[in-house]
């Protein structure tokens, strides 16, 4: 079954660790066209292909209206 998700992360330094760490912000998958409901999928068997990034910035409520523009589409 092909689907695409679309997701925001951010990476937040963490100074204990001397790395960042990326965190999920929000995150919807479209199969056939249609938004997938979190309960039609089983997050953690699903089998993750290729990852692109489509949109990079530090300003997250930038990111976070342009991913609402994707998921209007």
């Amino acid at each position: 079954m092909d689907f695409l998700c679309f997701s925001i992360f951010e990476n937040n330094w963490e100074e204990e660790f001397g790395d960042y760490d990326r965190e999920e912000v929000d995150s919807f998958i479209v199969l056939n066209g249609k938004e997938l409901d979190d309960d039609d999928y089983d997050y953690d068997d699903t089998e993750w292909g290729e990852e692109r990034e489509i949109s990079n910035s530090t300003d997250l409520n930038e990111i976070t209206k342009q991913f609402e523009e994707i998921r209007k589409e």
